[in-house]
């Protein structure tokens, strides 16, 4: 078969032999004649089998499809939750590549963090518009202590 195929096609070939779990030579084969080693090699078909009521129902489906259709179910899910941080955060996340390898407790801790903080952020946007400041940029640190109103630093470290 080498000097009819290349290395390369044999080898995708093979990959695709051991998904099918078709384990023979004739499989290999009829996978080089009907060029299925070079259809989407990144999702190969899976076989599920599911029982119900003692009878065995064969579905066959691609693999991105199904991680799409979780991916999306899980978006879903959490903007029903109301955890719109955590679902942008997942959302940004999922694919970036500094992320890859992050295990299980370390991707969850980063996505309860970004919800953590969206909504503290939340919380103290919507408490500065129910204050109606006069101006709303106002903190501490721009207080001109320099002007004679007698206002020191002090009076404000030990008030608080």
């Amino acid at each position: 078969m080498e000097n009819k195929y290349s290395a390369d096609r044999l080898n995708l070939a093979c990959l695709r032999a051991l998904e099918y779990r078709a384990y023979s030579y004739q499989s290999v084969v009829n996978i080089l004649q009907k060029e299925l080693d070079k259809a989407d090699n990144t999702f190969p078909v899976k076989t599920i089998v599911i029982n119900q009521r003692h009878q065995r129902f064969p579905i066959l489906f691609r693999r991105s499809a199904i991680i799409k259709t979780m991916y999306t179910q899980t978006i879903t899910k959490m903007q029903e939750m109301k955890l719109h941080g955590m679902a942008q955060s997942f959302q940004g996340r999922r694919t970036k590549p500094d992320h890859q390898d992050l295990n299980h407790d370390e991707f969850t801790a980063l996505l309860i963090d970004d919800e953590y903080i969206q909504r503290q952020n939340n919380r103290q946007r919507r408490l500065l518009q129910r204050a109606k400041l006069k101006f709303s940029s106002a903190a501490l640190e721009n207080i001109d202590y320099k002007q004679n109103r007698g206002i020191t630093i002090q009076n404000y470290l030990f008030a608080e």
